[in-house]
């Protein structure tokens, strides 16, 4: 490519990833590392439909553009504006206490029970803001690792379902 374009080579170079699995730390991470080549993302979204049933539809492939996954490098906490402080503080609050539940041995069927596969706990907060509201509401999530056949279910995805469940009028862009 460099010797065919020379200095346009940038120009010309597509990147394509495939995000079909993987934490977000590790998908961020590449996200991060070919920042330069600007990828576009293949996301299957029903993995377990190609794996299991060796079936391929197009319609489970999502193509992103590098401009709309673009996400933003870490920011300490001082320079976050004042809407990212109260999220964040949020998160530290659900830690702090899902972590002072554990020392007091309160969450000993945690491990025994909801988090049987892989005993490690994923912990969320949802804020949610409506135009006509104030003050943010937030709903705490995490994991569940209840059923074998059936997998785990993410936090992110629970957290949605509480706020939901607790206000079904809620849109998508009140979700923050």
């Amino acid at each position: 490519l460099v010797m065919r374009y020379g200095d346009e080579w940038k120009k010309r170079l597509r990147c394509t990833i495939a995000l079909t699995d993987g934490s977000p730390a590790r998908l961020a991470a590449l996200n991060a590392s070919l920042r330069m080549y600007r990828p576009n993302y293949l996301h299957m979204w029903q993995l377990k439909t190609f794996w299991y049933e060796l079936k391929f539809f197009i319609d489970d492939l999502i193509f992103q553009t590098f401009e709309t996954m673009e996400t933003r490098p870490p920011v300490p906490y001082e320079e976050l504006d004042s809407s990212y402080k109260v999220l964040v503080d949020e998160i530290r609050k659900h830690k702090e206490q899902f972590v002072q539940a554990r020392a007091n041995n309160a969450v000993e069927e945690l491990n025994k029970f909801w988090l049987r596969k892989t005993r490690k706990c994923v912990l969320s907060v949802l804020m949610v803001q409506r135009p006509d509201e104030e003050t943010p509401r937030f709903f705490r999530g995490m994991n569940l690792e209840v059923s074998m056949p059936t997998g785990s279910l993410c936090s992110e995805r629970n957290v949605i379902g509480t706020a939901l469940a607790s206000d079904p009028s809620l849109r998508r862009q009140d979700l923050r």
